[in-house]
Formats: structure tokens, C-alpha cells, sequence
């Protein structure tokens, strides 16, 4: 998880709101955009809070604040402009 998103103070807000981590919140807003995360993590705390996402469900106005964080920057490559073979 990109450390712009887990300090950003939206986020943080939103998770001290629903007594969870940034990357819980970020998660639950992408499952209930309707898209399938695939978190990677070999620790078995982080594993745990990955899984436990469904126990609350992100308010419509929480999801709008979410939805309007915009940092102008790609967390990973651009699929459109990457030069794969140097992956």
C-alpha cells in the first residue's frame, strides 16, 4: 500500500471513524465499488485485517470522500506507457 494513501488525512479520518486501518478502509471501498482487490501480504496480522473487511460497510458520503481524493500519480506502472521488458 502506497504510503500518499495511508497518510492521507481522508482516509485516516474514515478509518478512526470505523475503528480500522487506512489499507481496511481502501479495501472495503474497493469491494464495495464492486472490484475484486488482491492484497499481498506474507504477514499473518496484515492477512487478518485484510480479511476482516466485511464486518462494515463504508457510508454513500464516506464513499464520495473517497472517490474525490485525486494525488495525480499512479501507485503502480501505467499499463499504457510501461516498458514491460524492464519490469
Amino acid at each position: 500500500m502506497d504510503e500518499k494513501l495511508i497518510n492521507n488525512q481522508i482516509l485516516k479520518d474514515i478509518a478512526l471513524k470505523y475503528n480500522k486501518k487506512v489499507t481496511q478502509i481502501i479495501l472495503r471501498w474497493n469491494i464495495q465499488l464492486g472490484y475484486i482487490p488482491i492484497p499481498k501480504t506474507s504477514n499473518k496480522q496484515r492477512l487478518k485485517e485484510n480479511i476482516d473487511i466485511f464486518d462494515f460497510k463504508l457510508t454513500e458520503e464516506d464513499m464520495n470522500k473517497i472517490n474525490l481524493i485525486n494525488e495525480n500519480y499512479r501507485v503502480r506502472h501505467d499499463p499504457d506507457n510501461c516498458d514491460f521488458s524492464k519490469l
